[in-house]
């Protein structure tokens, strides 16, 4: 069973991933750095922040889906 610190660093974790993937989505659509039918290449690092990145990107293409 999940106590309550670990509920609460859960729901922690997705309120940033819900806003990390809200705010690259609208920079994306403010400065429309992607169109319809775009295919887009991502290089990693490595890094936390490319997987990053990678992880945000997918999840926004599965909702455009």
């Amino acid at each position: 069973m999940n106590t309550r610190a670990q509920q609460k660093q859960q729901y922690s974790n997705n309120k940033l991933a819900k806003r990390l993937q809200r705010n690259t989505g609208q920079a994306i659509s403010d400065f429309n750095m992607i169109g319809a039918g775009d295919r887009v290449m991502v290089c990693l690092s490595g890094g936390k922040d490319s997987f990053t990145m990678l992880d945000i990107l997918l999840e926004l293409r599965l909702d455009r889906c």
